[in-house]
């Protein structure tokens, strides 16, 4: 009986333990702030993601490799573009903390330019999510990719999004940090 009582209490206090954990991951912000978000990011080659959706590029692979070939470098260029949704995702959860944190500060001068970024970041992370599980049904069940079908996802312009998280960022910076400004598109 005794026991019985102390796995009992075990397991609530294991219980109680792991959803600390998990909420402190998913509600607590980071240590992301206007003066060190540069350290957070990770580049976005634009120009790499673009040429990979291309589908002029897309049809040059068709005709000048074998079937065998063809599916390598698809594979690989789904790939290389998984990376680059997985550093606009990434981007986009960093600056969305900041853009929340500058929302609560609630200064009149910053807070309709945080909301703007709001916007973009969701924008962003919404087109990665849906577009990284496409990319990853088609890797696992060895399904055709054609990139070019990404450029566009339930009405979200992947690339074109992105571009305008990057100006709403540059936005908000310009008047929180008009001396970080243009470290911050650098980094983006």
């Amino acid at each position: 009986m005794i026991a019985s009582l102390i796995w009992v209490l075990l397991g609530l206090f294991f219980c109680a333990g792991c959803a600390i954990v998990v909420w402190y991951k998913l509600f607590q912000l980071s240590n992301c702030t206007a003066n060190n978000v540069v350290d957070f990011l990770r580049h976005v080659d634009c120009e790499k993601a673009q040429l990979l959706l291309d589908p002029a590029n897309e049809r040059s692979l068709c005709t000048v490799l074998s079937a065998r070939e063809l599916r390598r470098a698809q594979r690989h260029n789904a790939l290389l573009y998984k990376e680059c949704l997985n550093r606009m995702a990434h981007n986009a959860w960093i600056l969305m903390q900041l853009a929340n944190r500058e929302e609560l500060r609630g200064h009149p001068l910053t807070l309709e330019f945080a909301q703007a970024l709001q916007q973009e970041c969701v924008a962003v992370r919404a087109y990665a999510l849906v577009a990284r599980t496409t990319l990853m049904f088609c890797l696992a069940s060895g399904s055709a990719i054609t990139l070019t079908q990404l450029r566009e996802i339930e009405g979200i312009s992947g690339l074109e999004s992105y571009e305008r998280l990057k100006a709403a960022a540059g936005n908000l910076f310009s008047r929180i940090h008009p001396d970080q400004f243009q470290e911050v598109l650098e980094a983006l």
